[in-house]
């Protein structure tokens, strides 16, 4: 059986990349053979079903491991050029990783089977024996590359919504750096409706914030509460021992460099 497999706008070279896919008792039969093979496309020679199916898993393996990937990269060069190169890398690894991996060991290897098997039936019912992966893509595949465009959006989402964050410690990190400590340490424990701040002396410490006294705190969060409140104190050591909250201990640890006591 005789089939040509191609990839029309996407720079890959098909004939290393199917060879190196073989396996070792199809190279010593040679069940499967490139007959002829130009830098986008390659005539190939199989003995039957099995040996189509088996070119199905090789072709599996080439839409994950080099399609997709110049797919994404694509995408990111051209809708979001305003991203830093090395965070465009970065972005590319996260994507990759959400799609390879959803907490299952076995996602990737389930992900092959049906692109496998997408491929497969492709092949059966060409009548022509011509397969081009990108048409495959494109009329076979568009749940995933949808699935593709839908994920790259959001690792772009958490990079900006990251970007920010970090912008913003920066902004607080200069407030605290321009305000002279009040009190000389503190330690924060944690209350039933907000966290309380107390001196070295173990006496409460009471901050009223701008605003607060007309009820302008109501809607805030008892986190960032305490964040405005250590602020405006910008102490010199901040015991934070009794705090269970992980991720409000991480941010205070960003915003009051050097000063928080654990």
């Amino acid at each position: 059986m005789e089939y040509t497999v191609g990839v029309s706008n996407m720079d890959i070279e098909l004939r290393p990349l199917i060879e190196n896919r073989l396996s070792a008792a199809n190279k010593r039969s040679g069940q499967i053979q490139i007959k002829e093979d130009h830098k986008n496309y390659v005539a190939l020679d199989f003995a039957g079903r099995e040996q189509l199916f088996e070119l199905a898993d090789i072709l599996a393996d080439i839409v994950i491991e080099n399609l997709q990937i110049r797919f994404i990269m694509r995408e990111i060069a051209h809708d979001y050029d305003f991203v830093a190169e090395k965070d465009q890398c970065e972005i590319l690894i996260n994507t990759l990783k959400r799609l390879w991996y959803h907490g299952e060991k076995g996602d990737l290897e389930h992900l092959k089977q049906d692109i496998s098997s997408r491929i497969a039936v492709c092949m059966l019912e060409g009548q022509e024996h011509v397969l081009w992966l990108d048409g495959v893509l494109r009329f076979r595949m568009r749940d995933f590359v949808e699935q593709w465009k839908d994920t790259l959006e959001d690792c772009v989402d958490d990079y900006l919504l990251e970007s920010e964050k970090h912008e913003f410690i920066k902004l607080l990190r200069y407030f605290v750096s321009m305000r002279d400590p009040i009190l000389p340490y503190v330690i924060i424990r944690p209350g039933e409706e907000e966290y309380q701040i107390f001196d070295g002396n173990s006496a409460k410490v009471s901050v009223i914030l701008p605003g607060s006294e007309h009820g302008g705190t109501r809607e805030v969060s008892k986190e960032d509460l305490l964040l405005s409140q250590l602020i405006n104190l910008a102490p010199e050591n901040i015991n934070i021992s009794e705090i269970q909250d992980e991720d409000l201990k991480t941010l205070l640890h960003q915003v009051f460099i050097g000063r928080i006591r654990s």
